[in-house]
């Protein structure tokens, strides 16, 4: 089996990972404080990656096992710099499946590769082609549709919102992860960015409610943070590792594979109901974002 193959497989398991944790995560979010369930999770993540951090030092995995010791100081500021920027992502995308529906919030994330690319744009310079142009007008178009109603009174729905704030928190995030991924190392890197969603967590509970450590929750809600924890923790090495290694562009397609997927399980077992002018946007965000890549 090639490499090439191998990191294609790695992908679509990363992607597998985080398809299970956005259903565990919209079964368990009712009634709950997001950043609560946010911190249980992560102490999860953090140990399972750990654990694989260690079981690859021990062997001596150059391909996984980063070099912390010769990163310099401004290496580590801009690394928690993005991690931190990226956890805003992670506290919009809760919100987001909270109160909106499962079958738009996770399709609609496919705008990740839309704020990634205009981010690239904006910070490296890359020039934008003609078909990402057209790919910007598609999305465009399909935003302004689904939204005339309410832009029409200067609105725009909470749903919506939520998907923009989560989408361009991760867009631009991911456009930059792999300067700490070539600094550090794509399970290192992982370790690092849950390290830092743990003590964002933290400071929201302090400035918040004045406290360190959430409140108990049910035996079944934090089942469910240890269930999500590792496939966070699963998604994000297999994930980081695959950007290591092949482009952005195969990165988002595959990602757009479960698209079809997401629409059938919350039609059925989320009883989500999905308007005609709700297909139209993943339609035209899934073309758009297809375009964009290219």
């Amino acid at each position: 089996m090639s490499l090439y193959t191998l990191t294609i497989i790695q992908k679509l398991l990363s992607s597998v990972f985080f398809f299970l944790s956005g259903l565990l995560w919209k079964k368990i979010l009712k009634n709950q404080v997001n950043y609560h369930l946010i911190y249980y999770r992560t102490l999860f993540s953090i140990l399972f990656l750990f654990i694989v951090t260690l079981i690859l030092s021990y062997f001596d995995n150059d391909f996984s096992y980063g070099p912390l010791s010769k990163a310099d100081m401004m290496d580590w500021v801009i690394t928690l710099s993005i991690c931190f920027f990226s956890f805003f992502g992670l506290y919009y995308f809760t919100q987001a499946l909270q109160k909106g529906r499962f079958t738009i919030v996770v399709p609609m994330s496919s705008l990740t590769g839309f704020f990634a690319v205009l981010s690239a744009f904006l910070f490296f310079k890359q020039t934008l082609s003609s078909t990402q142009i057209l790919a910007f007008i598609v999305i465009f178009v399909g935003l302004v549709y689904h939204q005339y109603n309410d832009l029409i009174n200067l609105r725009i729905s909470r749903e919506l919102l939520l998907i923009l704030m989560f989408t361009f928190f991760w867009g631009v995030s991911f456009s930059l992860y792999l300067i700490p991924i070539e600094t550090f190392g794509p399970i290192n890197f992982s370790l690092i960015l849950e390290v830092c969603v743990l003590v964002s967590t933290l400071f929201l509970l302090f400035f918040k409610e004045r406290r360190i450590f959430p409140k108990p929750t049910d035996k079944i809600t934090f089942y469910g943070c240890i269930a999500i924890g590792f496939c966070v923790a699963g998604g994000s090495m297999l994930s980081n590792i695959a950007l290591a290694k092949v482009s952005v562009l195969v990165n988002v397609l595959i990602g757009l594979l479960f698209e079809g997927l997401v629409l059938i399980i919350g039609i059925k077992f989320f009883k989500d109901k999905i308007f005609f002018k709700d297909w139209i946007l993943i339609i035209a965000i899934t073309i758009g974002c297809i375009l964009i890549m290219f």
